[in-house]
Parts: structure tokens; sequence; C-alpha cells
């Protein structure tokens, strides 16, 4: 019989825990709405500061590629021997590795 009236006593305090929390219902819905508006505006404002940050990454990044690009190629016109030199010698030696024997 005691795990009877056990299961009643959890019954009964779960019916209350009910009631209790449909008598708060609107106070706890205001209290999530409040906290939810709160997070909403944090987080929209968080998304905005990272979203400029990262744009302007971007941009500055984008600059410096550009740049040594340019310069490199500028280089290369004024003497494009040393490269074409240094290109040939990494295809040797990268087809010396690639056609090595495996055994």
């Amino acid at each position: 019989m005691s795990e009877k009236s056990d299961d009643r006593k959890i019954s009964e305090a779960l019916d209350l825990l009910e009631e209790m929390a449909k008598s708060r219902k609107a106070e706890l819905l205001a209290l999530v709405a409040t906290r939810y508006t709160n997070l909403e505006e944090l987080f929209g404002t968080f998304a905005d500061d990272i979203g400029t940050q990262v744009k302007e990454t971007y941009e500055e990044g984008k600059e410096k590629v550009l740049g040594f690009v340019s310069s490199v190629d500028k280089m290369v016109r004024r003497n494009p021997w040393p490269y074409i030199g240094g290109v040939a010698l990494g295809v040797l030696i990268l087809g010396a590795f690639q056609g090595r024997s495996k055994k």
C-alpha cells in the first residue's frame, strides 16, 4: 500500500505545481518575454558589430593582397628570368618526387 500512497503523493504534488504554474502563467510569460527581448537586443547589437568588423577586416586584407600582387607583378615584369627558372626548378623537383619508384 505504501507504493500507492507514494504515487498518490507524487500525483498531488504535480497537480499542485501545475495549478501554481497556471495561476502565475501571465507573470511567467511576461518575465520570459522581457528576458527574451533583452537577449534579442544584445545579440542583434553583437551581430551588427561583428558584421562591421568582418567587413572592415575583409577590405583591409583585400587591399594588402592586391598591393602584394601588384608589387610581385612589377618585379616579374622587370626581370622575369629568375622567376621562370624558379618555377622550372620547382616543377623538376616535383616531377622527381612523383616519378620515384615506390619499391
